[in-house]
């Protein structure tokens, strides 16, 4: 009588500890978790919020070398139309030293007459002057057309083709940054998929004060605590149900007694259930699971021995 005693005491301190410590666990591992989905959740937005910036400045870029283009399109009007007055120059300077060519031939001719005057070898050595200015200017405009057309053309040009290397690069980089967008997406996904992050099971009774005591002799059984951890609320359509399989594996039978107010956590489940009257547990390997009844998909299983 003293030893059974002795065991009941051993069994109803053993059980509150127990139960104390399992509770502490199971919101030290919530708060972990909840910690992981908060972190990815997080690194999503900044990658998010990146490639949103990337995008501006990919638009940015495009509109700013579009511009370029257009510009550059422009260019090539006006080159045209350089081109066209360059060959107009150079038409007339071609004009001007057949002049010049002229003028040198014939004052060559009034210098070797004696009987020219210096009146006449003057006028022809000013309009040769005259002939000589207007040809050096019409050299310089002409060299200035040539320089304008091929600087200000492969300037542009350069920036564009610039301006297209840094657009693909921020492509590139953009397009990186959208998988690795989609990885943290389905990270924190797989992380808001519903499932049981851990689980306990304990047979036992209630004494006289309802007052929970683990117990693993099967004819002392009478209720199941069950406390586990969701990795969300359930959402609308999802429903959470859990089964007893004695060991035959055939399912048995359960009437949910719910504790206090702890259950109506969507999350952190704590409650006891027994089998409907009239079941006696037996000896050997019990199983429970936890599943979800719309899909019939099994979130987690745990197994205690009764003796």
């Amino acid at each position: 009588m003293s030893e059974d005693f002795e065991k009941q005491g051993f069994f109803q301190g053993g059980g509150m500890g127990k139960s104390n410590t399992t509770v502490i666990a199971l919101f030290v591992l919530l708060g972990i978790s909840l910690i992981i989905i908060f972190t990815l959740i997080n690194n999503k937005y900044s990658l998010d919020k990146s490639n949103t910036v990337q995008k501006n400045q990919i638009s940015s870029l495009q509109a700013d070398s579009l511009n370029l283009r257009i510009q550059l399109d422009s260019l090539f009007n006006q080159k045209e139309k350089l081109k066209e007055e360059a060959d107009s120059l150079l038409r007339e300077k071609d004009k001007i030293q057949n002049q010049k060519d002229s003028v040198s031939r014939l004052l060559y001719a009034v210098r070797g007459n004696a009987n020219a005057s210096k009146g006449q070898i003057n006028k022809l050595q000013k309009q040769l002057k005259d002939l000589q200015d207007k040809y050096d200017k019409l050299q310089k405009d002409y060299d200035e057309l040539v320089s304008l057309q091929g600087t200000t053309l492969e300037e542009y040009k350069k920036q564009i083709a610039e301006l297209d290397g840094l657009v693909k690069s921020l492509k590139d980089e953009n397009t990186k940054l959208r998988s690795q967008s989609g990885k943290a997406t389905e990270e924190a996904e797989n992380m808001r998929t519903l499932s049981v992050i851990n689980m306990v099971v304990s047979p036992g009774y209630l004494d006289r004060k309802n007052r929970f005591q683990l117990n693993f002799k099967s004819k002392n059984i009478e209720v199941l605590e069950i406390k586990y951890t969701l990795s969300r609320a359930p959402r609308s359509g999802e429903t959470i149900e859990e089964r007893l399989y004695g060991p035959d594996g055939e399912q048995i039978a359960l009437t949910p007694r719910k504790k206090g107010e702890v259950d109506k956590d969507p999350i952190v489940k704590d409650k006891f259930i027994n089998p409907t009257a009239g079941y006696k547990f037996q000896k050997g390997r019990h199983e429970v699971a936890i599943v979800e009844t719309s899909t019939g998909r099994e979130l987690r299983r745990f197994n205690f021995e009764l003796n």
